[in-house]
């Protein structure tokens, strides 16, 4: 499947989840946290379930360095992060404009990914690119994110 399609499927899977924190909260008293763990930890069972059944459960059970390392990445910047974001979901005016300003994180993948694929070629492909013409697309989203936030 093409990355572009994969990205538009997720869209329409992952957007329901910030409306149903802020309605979770507000007429259920469940807080923005516990919706962001019963969400992650219904999609890490799912993920983990998928890796089984695709035959790659060796990758999970197989501890190593990264493995360690990316764990505890999860656990503390990821934790923080969606929590924060979740909490946004259910406070914000209208929970997009919370995803809009979390999503300016584009910007910054899309300018990092060829600068450490230049400083660190072992680690990152050195065929991550960077045009002009993207770069002004994602600028241009960002723009106007920023106009709708700061209405």
């Amino acid at each position: 499947m093409h990355w572009a399609v994969s990205a538009a499927l997720a869209t329409i899977c992952i957007t329901p989840i910030m409306l149903l924190t802020g309605v979770a909260q507000r007429n259920f008293g469940i807080q923005a946290d516990v919706t962001a763990a019963l969400w992650m930890g219904g999609v890490t069972i799912g993920i983990v379930g998928w890796i089984f059944a695709s035959g790659r459960g060796s990758e999970i059970v197989t501890i190593s360095g990264m493995w360690i390392a990316i764990a505890i990445f999860s656990l503390t910047v990821g934790t923080i992060g969606n929590i924060l974001l979740f909490q946004a979901f259910a406070t914000a005016p209208n929970p997009g404009l919370a995803l809009g300003i979390f999503n300016t994180n584009a910007v910054l993948a899309f300018l990092s990914a060829p600068l450490l694929a230049f400083i660190l070629p072992k680690f990152f492909p050195p065929d991550w690119e960077f045009s002009w013409q993207e770069g002004g697309g994602v600028a241009l989203v960002t723009i106007g994110i920023v106009l709708v936030v700061t209405k």
